[in-house]
């Protein structure tokens, strides 16, 4: 018969830990998140594409601030002046002069993952103008460039999913937008 073991010795018993308050003071104060500007598409074939596609998080405030267009003092102070009046961030940094329309043009076409339209030395074709009524394209800010493989391609200042399928209902075809500074889209518009 194998040996027995002893008994196990009894447990003592612990003393209650004392309660520890956290300290609070110690954890540095979180920023207010960023808002949002838009999302990041990711490249496809061809020169141009699509505004839809799901984004990979990335801000456009960061990006500017990545690439050396604006310092990170440039983008607090646009911040608030955005959450103050409104607008966009990239249309704050432009009348605060911290950047120019042609820069931010191309850093949005970076951003969103699409071309960007030269209206000045590129005149649109002007078979293609009528496809967007002029006051579509005054409400909008969007000018018809080319017609190619029945996709409309349309210059906007800043393109998003809904104004892209805004634009392919008034114009019945599909779109595919470009980026413009929001000057240029005025000039081509009145000429």
């Amino acid at each position: 018969m194998p040996p027995v073991a002893p008994p196990a010795p009894p447990v003592a018993e612990v003393a209650p830990v004392a309660e520890v308050a956290p300290v609070v003071d110690s954890i540095p104060p979180v920023a207010p998140p960023v808002p949002r500007v838009a999302e990041v598409a990711p490249p496809v074939a061809g020169p141009l594409i699509d505004s839809e596609v799901a984004g990979n998080g990335g801000r456009l405030g960061d990006q500017l601030i990545g690439s050396g267009l604006v310092t990170v003092a440039q983008l607090n102070k646009a911040l608030v002046r955005q959450r103050e009046s409104g607008g966009r961030l990239g249309e704050v940094l432009v009348a605060m002069g911290a950047l120019s329309e042609q820069s931010l043009a191309h850093a949005l076409a970076a951003f969103f993952g699409t071309g960007v339209a030269n209206l000045r030395r590129d005149k649109p074709d002007p078979t293609v103008l009528p496809l967007l009524k002029e006051d579509a394209a005054r409400r909008y800010m969007a000018i018809p460039i080319r017609l190619e493989d029945d996709v409309l391609q349309i210059a906007v200042a800043e393109p998003t999913d809904e104004l892209r399928d805004v634009l392919a209902r008034e114009s019945n075809y599909k779109v595919r937008l470009l980026i413009a500074p929001l000057s240029d889209i005025h000039w081509a518009i009145d000429n």
